[in-house]
């Protein structure tokens, strides 16, 4: 998918600036205006039509046109994730008390185990969850 959509993105940015060149991929280069470009940017991203490429494509406009420039579309998404320690005191939950490993139960496979003493009733990891009053909307 991420192969997809980085070819996806670099005849994009040619349609931009009308060379293979990630290299020209700067303001006065480009053959069409900022806004229009995002408009263009945000009619891909929300076309109705869902595949694996397309959700594979950075969220914005300025983070494709980095993609194209990094020629990778996993740099910009690893850049994006990386927080702040303000950002993560302001807004962050820490799970360093459980790590993903192999039971030693056999036949058992991965599983989550505490780092640290988790008392009884303690919270072990923060989820979001989705109330479902009515459970038969789950059948498939």
């Amino acid at each position: 998918s991420y192969e997809s959509a980085l070819e996806f993105l670099k005849s994009y940015g040619k349609m931009l600036v009308g060379t293979d060149s990630p290299d020209d991929l700067v303001e006065d280069k480009m053959m069409i205006g900022d806004e229009v470009q995002k408009d263009l940017w945000d009619f891909i991203k929300t076309h109705p039509y869902v595949s694996r490429e397309r959700q594979a494509l950075p969220e914005t406009h300025k983070d494709g046109i980095r993609a194209i420039k990094a020629g990778d579309i996993m740099t910009v998404e690893v850049e994006n994730s990386i927080r702040s320690i303000e950002y993560l005191e302001e807004q962050g939950k820490c799970v360093d008390n459980i790590v993903p490993k192999q039971s030693t139960i056999p036949h058992a496979g991965r599983g989550a185990f505490a780092t640290r003493f988790i008392p009884k009733g303690g919270l072990v990891a923060p989820a979001p969850l989705v109330h479902m009053a009515d459970k038969s909307k789950a059948n498939m």
